[in-house]
This record gives C-alpha cells, sequence and structure tokens, in this order.
C-alpha cells in the first residue's frame, strides 16, 4: 500500500495548504513571514472559490486513494499469479461479474456472452491467473461512506468505523454539482463556514486514513486468498 500511502500524504498536504491559504485570507493582519495582503473586497469575491476548490480536492484525495488501494490489491493478486480456486468467494464474484459485465453492450449478441461464458469456464478449470482492473470497481464520482463500505464489503475487508458521514455525502453531491455545472465555484461553498469546512476536512481525512489502514491489513495479509 506504497502508493495510496503516498497519494493520501500527498493530496492532504495539498488540502492543508489551500486551507491554510483561505485562513490568511480572513486575517486582519499578517503575520510575520506572510506576504499575501488582499482587501476585503477580493477576499469575498475569492474565498467562497476556494472553499469550493477545497471540497473538489477533498473528493479527488478519496478517489483516488479508494481507487489506488484496490489496485495495488488487485496487482497483488496478479502478481501471485493466483487462480480462480485460490481466491475467496467475494473476490471470485467480482471477477466473474466483472468478466461477464464486459459483455452487456448495446452491440453484444447471445454468441458474444456465450463465448465470454466459455472463456470464464476455461480461465477456472486450467487454474490460469486471474486479473482485475479498476474497471472492475465502477467508480464514477459516486464515492462517500456508504458506498465506499459496501465496496470494502464486497471485497470482505472490514472497517470497524459505521458511523455516519454527512461530510462525506456532503463534499460527494458537491463534487458532482461542480462536475456537471449545476453549481458555480463562487457559490457552491459560500455559505459554509471556516469551522464547517474544517468539520469536513477532518471527517474526510480521517475516514480515508482508517480506510486505508484496513485495506493496508488485508493487502498486508493476503486476505483475499483462501486459507488453507
Amino acid at each position: 500500500m506504497i502508493t495510496t500511502k503516498q497519494i493520501y500524504e500527498t493530496r492532504k498536504k495539498e488540502v492543508e495548504l489551500c486551507y491554510s491559504v483561505l485562513l490568511d485570507l480572513y486575517l486582519d493582519e499578517q503575520p510575520n513571514g506572510k506576504t499575501m495582503i488582499i482587501d476585503k473586497t477580493h477576499t469575498e469575491r475569492f474565498a467562497p472559490i476556494l472553499k469550493s476548490n477545497i471540497l473538489l480536492m477533498l473528493y479527488n484525495l478519496v478517489e483516488a486513494c479508494v481507487t489506488s488501494g484496490f489496485v495495488e490489491i488487485y496487482d497483488s493478486i496478479k502478481d501471485n499469479g493466483l487462480a480462480y480456486k485460490d481466491l475467496i468467494e467475494s473476490i471470485r464474484n467480482i471477477w466473474s461479474n466483472y468478466e461477464i459485465g464486459k459483455t452487456r453492450t448495446s452491440t453484444s449478441t447471445q454468441t458474444t456472452y456465450e463465448r465470454k461464458v466459455r472463456d470464464i469456464i476455461a480461465t477456472v478449470i486450467s487454474d490460469s491467473s486471474i486479473a482485475l482492473t479498476k474497471d472492475a470497481l465502477a467508480i464514477s464520482g459516486n464515492l462517500d461512506a456508504k458506498e465506499i463500505r459496501r465496496l470494502l464489503a464486497g471485497h470482505s475487508i472490514s472497517i470497524s468505523d459505521k458511523t455516519d458521514k454527512f461530510n462525506m455525502l456532503l463534499v460527494k453531491n458537491k463534487r458532482n454539482d461542480l462536475a456537471h455545472g449545476l453549481d458555480s465555484f463562487a457559490d457552491s461553498a459560500r455559505d459554509i463556514t471556516i469551522k464547517q469546512l474544517a468539520d469536513i476536512k477532518e471527517e474526510v481525512l480521517n475516514f480515508i486514513g482508517e480506510v486505508i489502514t484496513c485495506m493496508t491489513l488485508y493487502y498486508n495479509g493476503q486476505l483475499y486468498r483462501v486459507r488453507v
């Protein structure tokens, strides 16, 4: 999980830097060592845009870390040359559903579907190693705490934090509204206070930190393998 942890730390620092700049905007007097000077009018115009950017950065951190974590697990399965019989049921299901799902297009035919099923059977009975990619996750701007827990459970990864994460949901919804043009950067986070933004940031960073810890234990222990 080295790559995932590096992504987390790098993006966390980026978020913290932008948040510190936001705090500076509201200082009546710049402390020693600070060179940024901006008048009240520009602060009122720029601060809401910066808040929206911080929410967007938080969601990007969430998606990048979760995706990277699962990809590292998938890469470990591939690097170890594991076959269908070597894997726990949940990973078997993810792989078979992913492979069958490749035939579900508007141009798919019964023949295409049957060929894919035969390929899956051949892979299973020949003990060939299996491969999974991030496409198996079907992540597309939909990651809140509930969805992340669903993905973890689907891989048989346990996480102890079961509390509601309303700020995680808020970050996801704000990101989607910005991405789809339903909200402007100037308006999206205008009514979110500095204190609220700090709480949002803390919740997201802490939760994803816990997720990475759980994925690391799963990865290091190769808990995707059948115990013999």
